[in-house]
């Protein structure tokens, strides 16, 4: 079951007004459905029983399985991993695994597992499976058909015929291989004016320590060409964004990285006058050769006026003291946000009246800070970063030469004349390295957990995106940091 603090599932039309719904703090998961037509209330189908979806993953494909259903728009402030399969995407050899007990479990190929009652259970290649009490099953809902587990058609209430998601190669979109795709940076508040104030001076510091972070990140282990562009007024970021996207040479996925100041909803450049809205940015993104495929955003900017020095998640497992021989290795601020600051400040929000977020199909955009809150330079790259690391150095696992990675890392350096930073050595030859497959969006949530832990719950993550039926579980294949780089301070 899924274990989390609060999720609310809304139902809407196309035709109906649009709901713009925000989070208000960590560990919440709104879930929008939008339907086809302004069919009748009566008629839509009842939200699934949360008791019996392990994952959100498999929430949300009971919700999009209707064929009513345009699209099911996500916005998560999850800070926590939820649970989910340990090997639910491991298996990439299409070899027999042995699992704890000495038993063999299912492989892509559809090899049979056993189960824990030592019953056969079903395999990818959509053979019976038998159930706990040695049939098959097939639930009932007022006397319709409904699919079995093993993903069969089913009849819904309006005799429509559906099938929902499941876990099998025709649902997931794996993205391996060298480079994968393209990513934009765009990096404001670098260069500083004669009218610099000590704040700017401190702002440009954490962008120079952040931009060649960030680079790393998606150039490295996503596998992506990266281009970089500074210092930047409005109009030309969304200019650049838009060519970005019309370029060609893009892969299997995309990437923008936007690092400005912002406020209400607004992006603002270089300038500190000129704006435009997350909506705008994101549908110059969704556009081109990037419209069809995965894309990831991540905008590093204040969005509200609450400081991020506050506990945000008071009421969480690890501030609470009725366990006080637990040990933490992370403990939150003991400084809680008051009530009136959090009034004022959605109040405030309020009279912006600002237009809920129209987010395209298969796009990801990552908000490193809640809403009502300012964003710590350069936190979420930092922490972020180094889970990459950690993910990627566990395992052994056969890696390149150190020649073979030295041309990869030259060929999709995105420094002028190709030369490495003077900080970063290739290591010849390469220790054994994990090339490590992980679901996007389990990545991401992971991401803003660590976030939450190493940053004692002051700063949360926000994720929103948008999946129908033909969406896909996006993997990704990250790949180890072959390049060591020189540590430095905080």
């Amino acid at each position: 079951m899924i274990k989390i603090s609060q999720i609310a599932v809304i139902q809407s039309s196309v035709k109906e007004a649009n709901l713009n719904l925000i989070p208000p703090g960590p560990d919440f998961l709104i879930l929008l459905i939008k339907h086809e037509m302004d069919k009748d209330v009566k008629r839509r189908r009842t939200v699934p029983d949360m008791k019996r979806c392990n994952t959100i993953h498999s929430l949300i494909s009971e919700l999009t399985c209707d064929p009513d259903v345009q699209k099911v728009s996500v916005n998560s402030t999850l800070n926590k991993r939820y649970i989910r399969d340990d090997d639910e995407f491991l298996v990439d050899d299409g070899e027999e695994r042995e699992t704890d007990d000495g038993e063999e479990r299912e492989t892509d190929h559809g090899k049979e597992r056993e189960t824990e009652d030592g019953e056969e259970r079903e395999t990818d290649d959509g053979e019976e499976r038998e159930t706990d009490d040695g049939e098959e099953r097939e639930t009932i809902n007022n006397g319709k058909g409904r699919e079995t587990e093993n993903g069969e058609e089913r009849e819904t209430e309006d005799g429509k015929e559906s099938k929902p998601l499941t876990n099998t190669s025709e649902n997931l979109l794996l993205i391996t291989g060298g480079i994968r795709g393209k990513a934009l940076i765009i990096c404001n508040n670098l260069t500083l004016s004669t009218k610099a104030t000590e704040h700017d001076k401190k702002i440009s510091q954490k962008r120079m320590k952040t931009l060649p972070i960030a680079q790393n990140i998606l150039a490295k282990y996503f596998g992506l060409r990266v281009e970089t562009k500074c210092d930047m007024s409005a109009e030309e970021i969304l200019s650049s964004v838009s060519e970005f996207s019309r370029s060609k040479g893009h892969g299997s996925m995309a990437a923008l990285v936007i690092f400005s100041h912002g406020k209400d909803g607004l992006i603002y450049g270089h300038d500190g006058k000129s704006n435009f809205s997350v909506q705008e940015v994101v549908d110059n993104f969704n556009s081109g050769h990037v419209r069809d495929i995965p894309k990831v955003m991540f905008l590093s900017c204040c969005r509200g006026d609450i400081s991020a020095i506050y506990n945000r998640a008071p009421h969480s497992f690890e501030s609470s003291n009725e366990f006080p021989d637990i040990p933490f290795l992370y403990r939150p601020v003991g400084q809680e946000l008051p009530l009136a600051v959090k009034a004022i400040e959605w109040e405030r929000q309020a009279t912006k009246q600002s237009r809920p977020l129209d987010i395209p199909v298969d796009c990801y955009v990552c908000f490193t800070t809640l809403p009502d809150s300012r964003s710590k330079a350069g936190k979420f790259f930092k922490y972020f970063s180094e889970h990459l690391s950690e993910l990627t150095n566990n395992s052994a696992f056969d890696s390149p030469t150190g020649t073979e990675v030295e041309k990869d890392i030259m060929s999709s350096c995105p420094l002028p004349n190709r030369q490495l930073p003077p900080d970063v050595s290739v290591g010849l030859p390469v220790p054994h390295l994990s090339v490590q497959r992980v679901e996007l969006v389990d990545l991401l949530t992971d991401v803003a957990g660590v976030l939450r832990e190493k940053f004692q719950s002051k700063q949360c993550f926000n994720l929103c995106y948008s999946v129908n039926r033909e969406s896909k579980q996006i993997l990704i294949d990250l790949l180890p940091f072959y390049m060591c780089t020189k540590s430095a301070k905080e």
